[in-house]
């Protein structure tokens, strides 16, 4: 059961947000979120915050697209809730249509989140913070990947002091 906590993280970042109770309890949102918490909670355990991060800063896990029905595309043409470029994502080996599906999503995201750790080798947990302004911009960090990195660590620290309350 350990995708409940993973939901309840969900959850609790949205209403951070100031997502409505109303959007967040209907029937077919709860189940996309089910899906997509129980896709994160069979990646490792030490990724698992760090993919519910990365869900709510690149799309509030596709809400407004769960709400409208329509598939989770931005106009740069990143698909799925971890918004992934498919020529990109494990070498070109997925499509737009596949990076719909939570698991999917999950599979890429973490592959691209352990390229990350290995190609820039952080050394803690801070440091890896730091590093994912390249799943914002890449090869490089800018002033604008290096904000999303600083918005990934707060995000990072409010879903864990979630965790802690349902341990």
């Amino acid at each position: 059961m350990e995708y409940i906590k993973i939901l309840n993280i969900i959850l609790a970042l949205l209403q951070w947000d100031n997502a409505p109770v109303e959007q967040l309890s209907q029937p077919h949102v709860i189940s996309h979120f089910t899906e997509v918490a129980k896709a994160i909670s069979d990646a490792p355990i030490n990724y698992q915050v760090r993919l519910v991060v990365i869900g709510y800063e690149e799309s509030r896990f596709g809400l407004q697209h769960v709400l409208k029905g329509t598939y989770i595309v931005s106009s740069s043409g990143a698909c799925g809730i971890f918004q992934q470029l498919p020529k990109y994502a494990l070498a070109g080996k997925t499509t737009c249509a596949k990076l719909q599906g939570p698991k999917e999503a999950v599979k890429q995201a973490l592959a691209y989140v352990k390229m990350i750790e290995k190609r820039f080798k952080p050394r803690h947990k801070g440091n890896m913070d730091r590093a994912m302004c390249h799943y914002f911009s890449g090869n490089r960090c800018d002033r604008s990947a290096r904000r999303y990195s600083a918005r990934h660590r707060a995000t990072r620290l409010k879903a864990l002091r979630v965790w802690k309350e349902w341990e």
